[in-house]
């Protein structure tokens, strides 16, 4: 039997409880103990046989002799009790274990045989009266009754004799008492979820029983302090429920019954580690920044923002392709299992910083967008370990903006061309004055908008060919249609510059000498203009002339609005918006031949004539020859078809 330890730290004062101090029990203060003296024959005594020696000197421990167990002798009989005065008792060691209650004292000094005897509720007054839990040689015994009330009174009664038998026949004396308080019974605690929830038994006599929350870190000897006492308004002999720790945090639950005299038992512990429950981030948003010089932007960067969850770090994925669908359903995956599988790689974690804010969402911030992405999917998932929760996935698009865009003006029209943005649904044109600014322009509505295979077949986006003479500036503005809304790019400016618009047209006559002489009318387009402009009349006789220089010009009389000197170049004073103006400008020429064409060009210097447009009429009606043909045919000079053009010439649609 192993040794008594007088240092043990179980032999402690009854643990402290925010109740009225316990009742004076049997424990007392025990004296001052000295290790017995060396058990001498009484005198008188007959020396032993030789036999009798023998069998002592087996009794004494040789070295390498393993001890033996005190003899156990439960059910002997001994003398009645007389009630009588008694000494005060030591004080013992008594222990609830699963096997019963371990009970050890000190050793008398001398010789004797121990009855532990025990009784509920109150202190036996006799050994004779109490139930008796064991008798032995030893110092310690174990009580393997269940227990049937709080609490339980241990006596040690010892007879001193040198032997049993005399033992049995002298009255006994109290040795060591305790009482002992029992604790919860048949205790199952657990966790539901972050709460921890308990169910127990309490014995007859229990009042309540206290619980504490002790922190693990937090080192504590016996019974918390009542700092953490939980659940206090309830008596919890049955059992309690605590929803208040904080998950992520290890908890040393103490339960502490207490009985109705106010005993309290030994603290009965368990260890409860409360569960981090994971929260989705549901409400992550996306903005994009386009380039920008003047911010110092070179390329497309896109801001992320959340709201910070509770427990957890949060890591973002960016991936081109959307996850499969369900993550955001699962609550018990693990970074490893959406790695291996591909859902989420760890590749497509961000790796910028995430700064958290005062109004508890957490931001990241000038995240590079990848140059030939048109969408990006971002998916917050939430970290505890390898454990994760995936959020909600949002999606940004980015339409390039619209490049290489460039101007072709055609009779009647202006052709816009550019390279068709990747992954654009449209391309928007907004129109307003020169040098307008975009957010103006924008807050109207597009002239035109086309999609890839309209402007395919078109081979650009067409705009009527309006007379500009203030100029106007144009926005091109690449869309995407996403999720119930435009996606709009960065728009693209083209500056239209000012453009004056005149149309003139040529009538000739057969003169007196067979000959052709020729009027030139001009007119503006739109509107009259009050500007002067340089013209001249050039012929070429054998194809079309294509600038001022590619021929001989011809002399050009003004007739209205007053007759003129010939000239080779001409400035009418004003230019009216139709040909039939009495004042607008006519001029008479000669036709050097018949062969070739006349053509009318603008006399200015290159930079001026970039803000003009000058219209030719149809190609019949530059071509001398033609008219000659006609005229010939009118008087029958020539027996043949008369082609179209001179059809309508003859009706007066050449207007």
């Amino acid at each position: 039997m192993s040794s008594f330890d007088f240092n043990d730290p179980f032999e402690i004062p009854e643990p402290r409880i925010d109740v009225p101090p316990p009742r004076a029990g049997n424990e007392t203060q025990e004296p001052a103990w000295e290790p017995p003296a060396p058990y001498v024959q009484p005198e008188g005594g007959q020396p032993q046989d030789t036999q009798t020696q023998g069998a002592q000197n087996q009794n004494v421990e040789q070295p390498g002799d393993i001890p033996e167990e005190p003899q156990q002798l439960h059910g002997i009989r001994f003398a009645p009790f007389n009630f009588g005065q008694q000494p005060t008792p030591l004080t013992m060691r008594a222990k609830a274990q699963d096997d019963g209650v371990h009970l050890e004292w000190k050793p008398s000094e001398t010789p004797c045989v121990y009855r532990v005897v025990a009784q509920d509720a109150g202190e036996p007054h006799s050994p004779d009266m109490a139930e008796e839990v064991a008798v032995t040689q030893g110092t310690s015994a174990i009580d393997t009754g269940r227990p049937r009330h709080a609490v339980r009174y241990y006596q040690v009664w010892r007879y001193e004799a040198p032997t049993v038998e005399e033992a049995q026949a002298v009255q006994p004396v109290l040795h060591s008492a305790r009482r002992i308080t029992h604790g919860i019974q048949n205790a199952n605690i657990r966790l539901d979820e972050q709460y921890v929830v308990g169910k127990w038994d309490s014995l007859e006599g229990i009042s309540s029983v206290h619980v504490y929350r002790v922190p693990a870190k937090v080192k504590t000897t016996g019974v918390a302090g009542p700092e953490y006492r939980v659940a206090g308004t309830k008596p919890n002999t049955q059992g309690f429920t605590d929803g208040q720790g904080i998950p992520g945090e290890t908890y040393i639950y103490q339960f502490v019954s207490v009985s109705h005299g106010g005993y309290a038992s030994d603290p009965t512990e368990f260890t409860m580690s409360i569960p981090i429950r994971l929260q989705p981030v549901t409400d992550l948003e996306f903005v994009l920044h386009e380039p920008d010089e003047n911010e110092g932007r070179r390329s497309p960067e896109f801001d992320l923002k959340w709201s910070t969850p509770l427990h957890g770090r949060v890591e973002i994925y960016r991936t081109e392709k959307p996850p499969v669908s369900g993550l955001d359903q699962e609550t018990e995956l693990t970074a490893s299992y959406l790695n291996d599988r591909g859902f989420l790689p760890d590749d497509a974690r961000l790796a910028m910083p995430v700064h958290k804010g005062d109004d508890g969402t957490s931001s990241m911030f000038s995240v590079p967008w990848p140059e030939q992405w048109t969408r990006a999917y971002f998916t917050p998932v939430v970290f505890d370990g390898d454990k994760v929760r995936v959020g909600t996935t949002i999606h940004g698009q980015r339409v390039r903006p619209v490049t290489e865009a460039k101007f072709t003006e055609r009779i009647g029209r202006k052709i816009i061309s550019f390279a068709w943005p990747s992954g654009a649904d449209t391309v928007r044109v907004y129109r307003t004055h020169i040098d307008g600014d975009a957010q103006s322009a924008l807050s109207g509505s597009p002239v035109v908008q086309i999609d890839e295979s309209k402007y395919r077949d078109q081979g650009g986006v067409s705009l009527p060919g309006e007379d500009d003479r203030g100029g106007s500036t144009y926005y091109l503005v690449a869309g995407l249609f996403s999720g119930g809304r435009d996606i709009l790019s960065k728009p693209t400016r083209l500056d239209s510059n000012p453009l004056v618009k005149l149309q003139y047209e040529f009538a000739m006559n057969l003169n007196q000498a067979g000959g052709l002489d020729g009027q030139l009318y001009v007119k503006a387009v739109a509107s009259d203009l009050r500007e002067q402009v340089s013209m001249c009349v050039v012929h070429n006789p054998t194809r079309l002339p294509l600038h001022p220089d590619d021929g001989s010009r011809v002399l050009l009389t003004r007739v209205s609005p007053a007759a003129d000197e010939p000239r080779r170049s001409v400035r009418p004073h004003a230019l009216y918006s139709t040909f039939e103006n009495p004042d607008g400008a006519v001029y008479t020429f000669p036709v050097p031949q018949p062969n070739g064409f006349v053509r009318a060009f603008l006399d200015m210097r290159t930079e001026d004539m970039k803000r003009y447009a000058l219209l030719d009429p149809a190609v019949v009606r530059l071509q001398p020859a033609e008219w000659l043909n006609f005229f010939y045919q009118q008087q029958g000079m020539q027996q043949q078809p008369m082609p179209p053009q001179q059809q309508q010439y003859q009706q007066g649609n050449w207007q």
